[in-house]
């Protein structure tokens, strides 16, 4: 049984880099143990605002929405991003192929 939350939080959204965990919650990223400072490449790439291109759309990298976080985490490691927990709506809205930038 899982455990009660003592804070609400908003989405979370995690991914994994060649086996090594990033995830971002409440506009704060953060690695996993061994996560190779990919947390600290993601708030970089949040801070400088890089585009990052999906198979079909283009997104601005951020730390204040999940698809712009998404963005953040997947943006010095094009084609090795294995997704472990995306909201739903951010996975429809890639699906669509429309551009956030």
């Amino acid at each position: 049984m899982a455990r009660k939350l003592k804070y609400p939080t908003g989405p979370v959204v995690s991914i994994a880099i060649d086996g090594h965990g990033v995830a971002w919650c409440d506009k704060i990223f953060t690695n996993s143990p061994g996560g190779k400072h990919l947390g600290d490449m993601a708030r970089k790439a949040a801070r400088t605002g890089l585009t990052y291109r999906f198979r079909r759309c283009e997104v601005t990298a951020g730390a204040d929405t999940p698809l712009e976080a998404l963005a953040a985490m997947a943006a010095f490691a094009p084609g090795r991003v294995e997704f472990r927990k995306v909201p739903l709506e951010v996975l429809q809205y890639l699906a669509a192929g429309a551009s956030h930038v």
